[in-house]
């Protein structure tokens, strides 16, 4: 009789591991588009809009769709990169830099979350600040790399009410991200 509960009991719990188990952080939907270069590779959902070269400096930018009519901000992300070779620096000096020159923009009692990280392009600073700029509370998420002489910054802008709904896709953009050189 022991023998049985412990069966049933083996069973369910195998049952309800395989009920919950999550997809591998990976992996994304099936239905996302990629936009491919010979430097970098990102993924992004079908229903959003790819922008190449939009302004000067920023290699693209991913437009998500607005949320209702009377929405007025687009969430997107943006990747750009600069030349170091004027002032060399690694990524802990680079960091700093920025730092110091964001600092005046999220002075008034925002945050800076503020940590490195290891991925599929190596090692990179990922930072997290909000700031008000006119009606809007922006959060800004950052994954920056210094390799060689260059600076790699792809950013995630979404508004402070939104972000909730925008979190995990946000993460999921971010994460598909990797510098193929």
């Amino acid at each position: 009789m022991m023998m049985k509960i412990i069966g049933i009991l083996v069973s369910f719990l195998v049952v309800l591991s395989a009920c919950s188990s999550k997809k591998d952080s990976n992996e994304l939907p099936a239905d996302w588009k990629k936009y491919s270069t010979a430097n970098f590779e990102i993924s992004f959902p079908k229903n959003w809009k790819l922008n190449e070269k939009p302004q000067a400096g920023v290699l693209f930018n991913i437009l998500a769709p607005l949320d209702t009519k009377t929405d007025d901000f687009r969430e997107n992300i943006n990747y750009l990169t600069q030349d170091l070779s004027g002032s060399p620096m690694d990524l802990k000096q680079f960091i700093d830099l920025s730092l110091k020159q964001i600092q005046p923009v999220i002075a008034k009692g925002t945050t800076v979350e503020s940590e490195q990280k290891n991925g599929k392009s190596g090692a990179y600073q990922r930072l997290r600040y909000q700031f008000k700029v006119t009606s809007y509370t922006l959060v800004v998420t950052q994954y920056i790399w210094v390799k060689g002489n260059n600076s790699h910054i792809l950013t995630f802008t979404a508004e402070k009410d939104a972000l909730p709904a925008y979190e995990s896709i946000s993460e999921q953009l971010l994460d598909s991200f990797h510098l193929k050189k």
